[in-house]
């Protein structure tokens, strides 16, 4: 029979093997996932998906906060990142309404580019373009020569300007788009 002190144990006792073992595997598994991982956003360049509903709550919080009384609905958002690693935004059955409820401009779709540099160093929605695709505009004219632009082409939609001529219309779509951008769109 042998003296279990004459000889040295050879090796860590079975308990700390097992754990050796066990955190190997675990190892092992984590970096089989993080390689599966890895390549999952390279897969989304180019498809368009549903977003989620945390960042559907978070554009209708940025859009109230820069319509103030206006309000932005829309029926559906979608997100791309494209081949150039721009993510763009589309939103479906978008209407816009003033304070009072009324319909200001109805658009099938309204598409953002978003600054990928503005979102990962800025941390801030910095926008690129905005397209508005299937967008109709009502132009009426009064008897007194005054005319009323509506956007979205039904009879119910309310005006977005009312008075202008149409001398003076040109005018007004360039003072629209001569406005500063808002910096309130932080991310």
């Amino acid at each position: 029979m042998r003296d279990p002190g004459a000889f040295p144990a050879s090796g860590p006792p079975p308990r700390q093997r097992k754990a050796g073992r066990r955190l190997a595997a675990a190892t092992l598994g984590a970096l089989l996932l993080l390689i599966l991982l890895l390549p999952a956003p390279l897969w989304l360049i180019g498809r368009e998906i549903a977003a989620p509903p945390w960042l559907r709550e978070r554009v209708e919080q940025a859009a109230a906060a820069s319509l103030g009384e206006d309000a932005l609905r829309f029926g559906a958002l979608r997100l791309e990142i494209g081949r150039d690693l721009h993510p763009r935004i589309r939103l479906l059955d978008v209407s816009l309404s003033d304070g009072a409820g009324r319909v200001l401009a109805r658009v099938p779709e309204l598409a953002v580019t978003l600054s990928p540099r503005g979102l990962i160093l800025d941390r801030r929605l910095l926008v690129q373009q905005i397209a508005l695709r299937g967008a109709v505009l009502s132009l009426r004219r009064g008897r007194d020569g005054q005319l009323d632009l509506a956007f979205g082409g039904d009879e119910d939609s309310a005006p977005a300007w009312t008075g202008a001529t149409l001398l003076a219309l040109p005018e007004r779509f360039e003072a629209l788009f001569d406005r500063p951008p808002s910096r309130r769109c932080k991310g």
